[in-house]
């Protein structure tokens, strides 16, 4: 009879990925990569699908090796990180974080995930905003299942927030190659658009930005995000006139892979709870590089 769940303790820093594929010498990486990603394994007792997760020297590692059905009900949407308390979502593209009064059947990103919590039931059966991301910008999105666990975040998310970084490709090459970009912003409450001004009553908003690479007249650049206002990136890229690739609402003027290409690829905070430093990236979009070459 096969062993259906394996159990293991680390005994060096590494990385999970690297941790999976030494441990499980007998499969192969792509089917490693498919336990990981259906989420088959657990890291002291939290179901991750984190390649990159930071490991340490006594950590318990748990992997079930018997291919379960994803309780998500919604191919968009691929769980990071969970506990007790928080769950971290990989948000595709084209899913609102919430509904949206004047398109109420789009599918949104609190609606799948809370339905996804409910199945199990029990004392953790809902789940709580915490901050989002607009609809087509994909990547890292956290809620809170529980409201202690939303009030410490919401009023500390300055501080707890310790690396919060982007992933986007921009019309033109930038120059410098990196720098800041800041300014205050206000939205016109008739056309909700940010944009920046000298206005001091606006939001304060700081972007850092480093590029990557540069090819056919794109950039691929990371940004690393100083303060989290609406529509930060896009206002402050278009600022610099290197609007993001399909973001038409703040001057793009193509659109090679369909859709605006942003990806929040880093989240690293403290946890509100236990105080740990939880420390989650997923990879770049492959669309982004495939443009970028």
């Amino acid at each position: 009879m096969k062993q259906k769940l394996r159990t293991s303790t680390v005994k060096n820093d590494t990385q999970l990925l690297e941790w999976l594929i030494e441990f499980l010498s007998d499969k192969s990486r792509s089917t490693i990569k498919s336990i990981l990603k259906n989420g088959q394994v657990k890291v002291g007792g939290r179901v991750t699908t984190a390649f990159n997760l930071p490991l340490h020297m006594g950590d318990k590692v748990e992997i079930d090796m018997e291919r379960r059905t994803s309780k998500t009900p919604y191919k968009g949407i691929d769980i990071v990180y969970e506990d007790e308390h928080i769950i971290v979502i990989n948000k595709a593209s084209g899913i609102n974080t919430i509904a949206v009064p004047n398109a109420p059947d789009i599918p949104n990103a609190y609606h799948i995930v809370d339905q996804y919590v409910k199945i199990d039931g029990g004392k953790y059966s809902r789940i709580f905003i915490v901050h989002r991301l607009d609809r087509d910008t994909s990547g890292l999105l956290m809620f809170a299942k529980t409201a202690r666990a939303q009030d410490i975040l919401r009023h500390n998310w300055d501080e707890m927030v310790l690396d919060r970084r982007y992933v986007a490709v921009a019309e033109g090459v930038i120059e410098p190659s990196s720098g800041v970009i800041k300014s205050y912003l206000m939205e016109n409450p008739k056309t909700l658009k940010v944009y920046s001004t000298r206005n001091p009553n606006g939001k304060w908003a700081v972007t850092h930005y480093r590029t990557i690479k540069s090819a056919n007249n794109l950039t691929l650049v990371e940004l690393n995000l100083e303060t989290g206002r609406k529509n930060q990136i896009r206002v402050h890229l278009s600022d610099i006139q290197h609007p993001i690739i399909g973001d038409y609402k703040y001057g793009a003027h193509i659109n090679p892979i369909g859709r605006m290409a942003l990806h929040a690829f880093m989240l690293k905070f403290t946890h509100p709870i236990t105080n740990e430093i939880i420390d989650l990236q997923t990879p770049i979009p492959p669309q982004f590089n495939q443009i970028v070459r």
